[in-house]
């Protein structure tokens, strides 16, 4: 790579690292090709990124931004996986593939402009994707309303039945 490709990478990078506060550093140690290509595709299909870094250039890419602080994981093998869309859908799809493959690894991540521990990773991997929450939000708020208009038609059908019953009776 040449003094220039690496600068305009860096560039490329610090452009896009500026607009995240969501991101995740891996350690794909020991994956072959197939199982990379497998986990950028289950990547893509939530909508997110997953590229393999070079550590000395992603650490000058993210000075001054606020993944600054995840600087100091750029070591080894190191590949970055962020999404703008769901982060909880992102880290869904790396905690399945991190199943299937006991090697690959989560380094460090940064939620929300702030650096969380793996076990934070893991239980907002639990956490219900976004479409999950939003049809939980529908369900919460349908129920006092399906339940305020059965409590109006009460009356009504307690009226129309004995009027029903007057009629039956009187005809």
């Amino acid at each position: 790579m040449t003094k220039q490709e690496k600068s305009d990478q860096i560039e490329r990078w610090r452009t896009e690292f500026a607009a995240l506060d969501n991101m995740v550093l891996l350690d794909f140690r020991g994956l072959n090709v197939d199982a990379v290509s497998k986990i950028r595709r289950s990547v893509r299909e939530v909508n997110g990124h997953y590229e393999v870094v070079q550590n000395r250039l992603a650490a000058r890419a993210v000075e001054g931004t606020a993944l600054e602080s995840l600087r100091d994981q750029l070591s080894g093998p190191t590949a970055i996986a962020y999404s703008r869309d769901n982060p909880i859908a992102l880290l869904k799809a790396l905690q399945a593939a991190a199943k299937q493959h006991p090697q690959f690894e989560f380094k460090a991540g940064m939620v929300e402009g702030r650096v969380v521990s793996l076990a934070d990773l893991a239980a907002f991997a639990s956490l219900p994707s976004k479409p999950e929450l939003i049809g939980l939000l529908a369900t919460v708020l349908q129920t006092p309303l399906v339940r305020l208009v059965t409590a109006l038609r009460a009356p009504l059908r307690s009226l129309a039945g004995s009027l029903d019953q007057l009629a039956k009776k009187n005809g």
